[in-house]
């Protein structure tokens, strides 16, 4: 399902390696992890849209053709100061750097879900980009406000 309670066709799994990215968690859920280029659903004090640890790292995956990316790729959250997007609403998170905690290196195998359309989905309760293109999806309709009751509703009725 996607974050917008639509579902979401996962098309391929991506396995690039980490190379010389980061490997980040939160530090309130140690399993959640994640290279510090990629996307979450998140919100300011101004506006709902996609943050990143590292910008410079998600400009290269542009550049390279490994994401088509957004209509303005520096229009990204501010790196602090910003809540995820979770089941249970918008929820603060302290990121931490486990690159070294947990002997990632270079050659670490990433996974990357692909959607059929760019649409964000869940992943262990946060909202997500998987293979993110607002070509084909268009990321300023999603209203995690609006839509997380419903997809919490949903989940919970399974």
């Amino acid at each position: 399902m996607g974050a917008d309670g639509k579902p979401a066709a996962i098309k391929e799994i991506e396995t690039p390696i980490l190379g010389d990215r980061k490997m980040l968690s939160f530090e309130e859920d140690p399993d959640m992890r994640w290279s510090d280029e990629h996307p979450f659903w998140a919100k300011d004090d101004i506006r709902q849209w996609l943050w990143t640890a590292n910008h410079a790292n998600w400009i290269k995956e542009v550049q390279v053709g490994a994401i088509a990316g957004l209509k303005d790729n520096y229009s990204f959250l501010p790196v602090d100061g910003v809540e995820f997007a979770t089941l249970n609403g918008f929820e603060q998170r302290t990121v931490v750097d486990i690159t070294e905690n947990y002997g990632y290196n270079y050659n670490t195998k990433l996974y990357l879900p692909v959607t059929d359309n760019g649409s964000m989905i869940i992943v262990k309760g946060y909202v997500v980009a998987a293979s993110t293109n607002e070509f084909k999806y268009d990321y300023t309709q999603l209203d995690w406000n609006q839509s997380q009751p419903i997809i919490k509703q949903k989940l919970e009725d399974k």
